[in-house]
């Protein structure tokens, strides 16, 4: 099965798989992929995953293909044109409640945690009172239906971490058993700098996932 994504596969000496990112990397998609099994990643073809996108369009240009113009999507897929609170909203209706900051200040109100991401920045609704900073969400506080947020600094609480737990973790090839350094990466931000990890293995499936920086 051939697919758009960008990404590679690489087989092993022993004749196993492992899924790559792409070429690409501003468009890499292999994290998508971490789900596939072996049997899957042998039988799937990824075209598009030694080219970057300027290439791709080219070729689609060759072609005379409609679409080799076409802006880039920013959206999700399975849910066409339409913006993704409008697609919330016709399944969750709107809960509005108060804005506060960490402090417990009360800055606004918003339409419903559910139409809010941590770390969202855009479309809070709440105009930041310092130059040349803005309010991010940093937390969602079910109980009382409160959205937190705060400034984008290195000492708001809930903002930044060296360390998390993380589960359901999904091997394409050989498991890590044991104490390991891993290359770590932000899918929705790729153009960030790759920094190493350390992944500390507890009770499976739970691990705990250290900044190469933390003591």
């Amino acid at each position: 099965m051939a697919t758009g994504h960008y990404a590679r596969r690489r087989q092993r000496t022993d004749g196993s798989w492992d899924i790559l990112e792409g070429l690409d990397k501003s468009k890499d998609q292999s994290y998508f992929l971490s789900l596939l099994r072996q049997e899957q990643i042998a039988a799937a073809r990824f075209p598009v995953g030694d080219l970057r996108k300027s290439e791709v369009r080219e070729l689609a240009a060759q072609h005379t293909l409609t679409t080799a113009a076409k802006k880039d999507s920013q959206g999700i897929c399975f849910i066409g044109n339409v913006r993704m609170t409008d697609f919330l909203r016709a399944f969750v209706p709107d809960k509005p409640g108060p804005i506060k900051n960490l402090t417990g200040t009360l800055l606004g109100a918003h339409r419903g945690l559910h139409l809010y991401t941590l770390g969202q920045r855009r479309g809070i609704g709440v105009p930041s009172n310092t130059p040349s900073e803005a309010y991010v969400v940093v937390g969602k506080r079910l109980a009382a239906n409160e959205l937190i947020v705060a400034f984008d600094r290195p000492e708001s609480r809930g903002l930044y971490a060296t360390r998390c737990r993380i589960g359901s973790i999904s091997f394409t090839n050989e498991k890590v058993r044991s104490f390991a350094t891993i290359e770590a990466k932000h899918a929705i931000a790729p153009e960030l700098p790759v920094s190493d990890s350390r992944l500390l293995p507890k009770m499976l499936p739970s691990w705990n996932l250290l900044n190469r920086n933390e003591r």
